[in-house]
């Protein structure tokens, strides 16, 4: 029989064709039957089934006047199924005749090429009878309804009910084993390389986090496995009479291969079939019950960089860890020539001071994929010392300092920070006077003058940085040798203590500003309302109308103007907080919250540990060695803090760089050279100067350096855009580093305690708001302007950095658990997953999934 409305197609009915009919997952799943690939059968519910629900329910109406997703989704539990799509449903599930179904969501925005709303929605497995069947296809409804859905449409620009709900039903698997499979490498983008995740019993255990599964490396062409990393899983998920549930893993099935060898033929097989017929790298999910092996979903791979670029270095290494927190995203052409002249070559100085001889055009920092790295052959030729994180990768043979090279560094020691005292000084009272003035209608003439002015400005300072860079690295070692011969410290938890708690962090003071800014709003419960919402375009005229606004305004200008300088990102096109106050909004909107503590508070508790721990020592040394310890504690106490402290000054004139730049890109736009003024971020600084000139003093052959220059612009968008989809490495020529398997992740101990809470893992700075009191914060590298969600998160865990690492410096101060380097804790980890976080052992240990 059939209906007048299709409420429900068998899968093996829809192919490619239907995403508006039966959502991403289905139409794919249709499309891989037809083609002849072993997909379990089953039916699926078509979005015209949801709109009719939603409709006669009287839901559209409540989702239109944007009802709470808490709200809405009660409201869909209690909702009455119309009992035309009920009967369809009754008749689908009796001609599909098995024990148990999965119920998966299959929205219109789900499995995109373009962007993946996998495991957004809900999925039941193992559900038994029509009752529970649909039981489930309600909640997979409600689904679309949950906080982290409705935000993750927002960020990838769905609007609200533009959005509509399949819901695939199929013939469950009982797997004894399955996974997921990428038919190109997704780390590194190599299209000749097959990457297969597996694990035992279902696959939920994969995608949950609970374990870390087995993880093959297959090259395409020759059928070669490339790498097998054999996981410790100790968890799997297994079919129960009621649904699904966790068990331990047999002890001796925990370390043993998953795949066999002729399983995983078939799976390349398998991969090679179906990127074949979608003509694209796809993202396939599988499972293996008895001798049959089942596709249970196909999707493109989303964001998938492209393939890393042939470098040249020289048969050298080089490591992007030391410079990591600053530089996480690839850099504008233009700031990158200005680091590069005015800050790289800074290390070019140190290399020689240390005893290092250049050949040819070596260099300490060189740029690949628009990120900087480090020379560490280089640095071992200096016999420069560096923290764990870099030298775990480094094979680089060690120099020895002679005579001359230990004196030049006692110098280094005793004279680089009375440098910088009489540096700064006037520094900052040049940087005031400049960003008091206004460039937006100066002519270009004075734009390139002071263009000019501002490296001679910054480049002493910048040197200087270079020198305490090192400094503090060097006393570091120094401190934790004495504290290891000396005292027992054979971890290095004493030395942490020792360098905890260093008052007069300017990181921290600029936190205490936004949590008293915080303080003023909180008595105000409308302004904290309004505040509370993202910024709009005129948050500044509304906040005033509110209680307390005018007093918030005048206390948020005089924060500007000490600290307005600031930015999440050392990168000229990403405005600083002055330029975008709203960023400083979105700070102050984490500390509303009456449970966050004033960081200023933490510093103290912890420099009251450091005295103690101080004294202590000293009282176990003679007074022999307690002058030596004396004399190395307190340069590399005041390392520790400059080294921090000079990112705040050194940031404190980009102000006035970017508004130069902007006028800049403006007047070459009126030129008639740049379609925006944004243009001038994709030229060399040089380029950009030389093109300005040139507008002032036009050539015989100005139509052809136009054409090139904007053909340049061009090409280095293309280029950037290419490099922000990379994963680019962490090492060139170095060794690749270990970061642990199974439960325990393992990474730098940075910040001693011990913490517990949900994963939230924030990318970038506009998911600050995400991050709620206790969470543990798990991000790839902080800058200082990160630091705010130190006095909200529970602990800490990052991708990269290490001891001297503003992450680890600043989790000190406030006294936060961190474990730092571990290399792959945004990939591995989920939001919500419960994990243990060791500061002291530099351990992270997943207790669950919050699902």
């Amino acid at each position: 029989m059939k209906h007048p409305i299709d409420y429900v197609r068998r899968l093996p009915e829809l192919n490619q064709h239907d995403l508006s009919l039966a959502g991403g997952k289905a139409a794919a799943l249709g499309e891989m039957l037809q083609a002849g690939f072993p997909v379990p059968n089953g039916f699926c519910l078509t979005t015209r089934a949801y709109r009719t629900f939603v409709q006669k329910s009287g839901l559209d109406k409540q989702i239109k006047l944007g009802l709470e997703g808490e709200e809405l989704r009660k409201k869909f539990a209690s909702a009455p199924i119309p009992a035309e799509i009920l009967t369809q449903v009754e008749a689908a599930f009796h001609e599909l005749s098995v024990k148990a179904v999965s119920v998966r969501s299959s929205s219109t925005a789900e499995d995109l090429p373009q962007a993946s709303f996998a495991g957004q929605q809900d999925t039941y497995l193992n559900v038994r009878g029509l009752k529970e069947t649909i039981k489930a296809i309600r909640k997979c409804w409600a689904s679309l309804w949950t906080k982290r859905v409705i935000e993750y449409r927002e960020r990838a620009g769905f609007p609200p009910d533009s959005v509509d709900m399949g819901i695939v039903v199929q013939a469950m698997v009982n797997a004894e084993k399955a996974g997921v499979l990428f038919s190109a490498n997704p780390v590194t983008g190599n299209r000749d390389q097959v990457v297969i995740n597996g694990a035992w019993g279902l696959g939920e255990a994969i995608v949950s986090g609970l374990v870390t599964p087995d993880t093959i490396t297959i090259d395409k062409t020759n059928g070669q496995i490339i790498s097998a990393n054999i996981a410790q899983k100790t968890v799997m998920t297994v079919r129960t009479d009621k649904g699904t549930e966790e068990r331990a893993v047999p002890k001796d099935k925990q370390a043993i291969p998953v795949l066999s060898g002729e399983e995983i033929i078939r799976l390349v097989e398998l991969s090679a079939g179906v990127e074949a017929h979608e003509n694209r790298p796809m993202d396939l999910e599988w499972a293996i019950e008895g001798n049959r092996l089942y596709l249970l979903q196909a999707r493109p791979i989303t964001a998938l960089p492209e393939p890393l670029d042939d470098v040249d270095i020289n048969g050298g290494e080089w490591s992007r860890l030391m410079l990591i927190e600053r530089y996480p995203d690839p850099l504008t052409p233009y700031t990158a020539s200005v680091m590069q002249s005015a800050f790289f070559q800074s290390f070019d100085k140190v290399f020689s001071l240390m005893g290092g001889k250049p050949s040819g055009d070596e260099k300490m920092i060189g740029m690949f994929f628009g990120l900087p790295y480090i020379n560490v052959t280089m640095m071992g030729k200096a016999g420069i010392q560096t923290g764990n994180e870099i030298n775990r990768n480094n094979n680089s043979p060690r120099k020895k300092p002679g005579l001359i090279t230990l004196t030049k560094v006692g110098w280094l020691l005793l004279n680089t920070h009375r440098e910088w005292n009489r540096l700064q000084t006037r520094f900052e009272t040049k940087a005031c006077q400049i960003n008091e003035k206004s460039w937006h209608d100066a002519p270009l003439s004075r734009l390139l003058e002071e263009t000019e002015n501002q490296e001679p400005r910054i480049k002493p300072m910048l040197n200087n940085h270079a020198y305490a860079i090192i400094a503090a690295e060097l006393t570091l070692q120094m401190l934790k040798t004495l504290t290891r011969n000396w005292l027992g410290d054979d971890k290095g938890h004493l030395s942490t203590t020792l360098l905890s708690g260093l008052t007069g962090n300017m990181t921290v003071k600029t936190n205490h500003a936004l949590w008293k800014l915080a303080v003023l709003v909180r008595p105000h419960e409308e302004l904290r309302a309004y505040l509370s919402q993202p910024p709009q375009d005129n948050w500044r005229q509304e906040v005033v109308k509110f209680e307390g606004g005018e007093e918030f305004i005048a206390e948020l200008d005089r924060f500007l103007r000490t600290y307005g300088h600031r930015s999440p990102r050392y990168e000229f096109i990403h405005p600083c907080w002055a330029e975008e106050p709203k960023q400083v909004i979105e700070m102050v909107q984490m500390y509303f919250d009456e449970a966050v503590q004033d960081p200023a508070i933490g510093e103290s508790a912890q420099a009251a540990k450091r005295e103690a721990a101080q004294t202590n020592a000293r009282q176990k040394l003679p007074l022999s060695k307690r002058f030596i310890f004396d004399r190395v504690l307190s340069l590399a106490q005041t390392y520790f803090r400059l080294r921090e402290n000079q990112q705040f000054y050194l940031m404190m004139m980009l102000p006035t760089q970017q508004r130069i730049l902007q006028a800049m890109g403006q007047n070459l736009v009126l030129a008639g050279c740049f379609d925006a003024p944004g243009d001038i971020y994709f030229l060399q600084q040089d380029e950009g100067v030389a093109l300005a000139r040139h507008v002032l003093a036009p050539q015989p052959n100005s139509a052809e350096k136009l054409a090139r220059a904007q053909a340049q612009v061009q090409k280095n968008r293309s280029d950037l855009a290419r490099y922000q989809r990379m994963n680019a490495p962490l090492h060139l020529g170095g060794k690749p580093q270990d970061t642990g398997t199974g439960q325990k992740i393992v990474g730098i101990a940075a910040s001693k305690g011990i913490a517990r809470g949900p994963v939230r893992i924030i990318l970038e700075p506009g998911e600050f708001r995400d991050l709620q009191p206790g969470e543990i914060l798990v991000t790839s590298a902080t800058s200082p302007a990160w630091t705010p969600l130190f006095g909200v998160a529970g602990g800490l865990i990052t991708d990269f950095g290490g001891m001297l690492s503003h992450s680890g410096v600043v989790a000190r101060e406030y006294g936060l658990p961190a474990v730092l380097g571990v290399g792959n804790a945004t990939a591995t980890l989920k939001n919500g997953q419960i994990v243990e976080i060791d500061g002291t052992a530099g351990t992270v240990r997943k207790i669950g999934d919050d699902t």
